[in-house]
């Protein structure tokens, strides 16, 4: 019999966004970059290390990033929260290809940062999507305890709007 408890908070790095129809596609337009992520844990110790995936939809409302002639502005990463000791960690493109992710360790605390590189540049009125995902195998550090019997971590997301879905045992 496995016991698992969950305690759940949410950081968000970007602030979430709540509000319905025009109002969110108004804000939307407002945004320089505006971030959709869903974010999944699969916390199922009997089936292996804690899985999470990240699906982000990005589009750049960022006018100085227009192509022009002469010198050219555009985005090419994001950094997303991920939990520390981070394992196996992959991101890939909408359309399959690999990215390059680095992970960067925080002096402090359960949360480190992915820096996903994509795979062009994004431009004005672009829109990009990528998937993150790690694992998390057994993990002890301050505020994040992950054993086969115990799961103990904050939930993260980020972006303008976020959705977080927490897959746990029935018991």
């Amino acid at each position: 019999m496995h016991r698992l408890s969950a305690v759940v908070f949410i950081v968000a790095a970007a602030g979430l966004l709540t509000t319905g129809g025009s109002a969110r596609h108004a804000a939307a337009e407002d945004d320089l970059l505006h971030i959709v992520s869903r974010v999944t844990y699969d916390v199922r110790p009997d089936l292996g290390p804690l899985h999470v995936s990240w699906d982000v939809a990005i589009e750049n409302n960022d006018p100085k990033t227009q192509k022009r002639n002469g010198s050219l502005s555009f985005y090419q990463n994001l950094v997303l929260p991920a939990l520390r000791g981070a394992a196996n960690v992959a991101a890939r493109s909408a359309d399959g290809q690999p990215l390059d992710v680095t992970l960067t360790d925080s002096p402090k605390g359960p949360v480190t940062s992915a820096d996903v590189a994509f795979d062009k540049r994004l431009f004005y009125h672009d829109k990009y999507s990528f998937t993150l995902t790690y694992e998390l195998p057994a993990s002890r550090s301050d505020s994040l305890l992950v054993t086969p019997y115990y799961v103990f971590l904050p939930v993260l997301a980020s972006g303008d709007e976020a959705t977080v879905t927490v897959n746990s045992p029935a018991d």
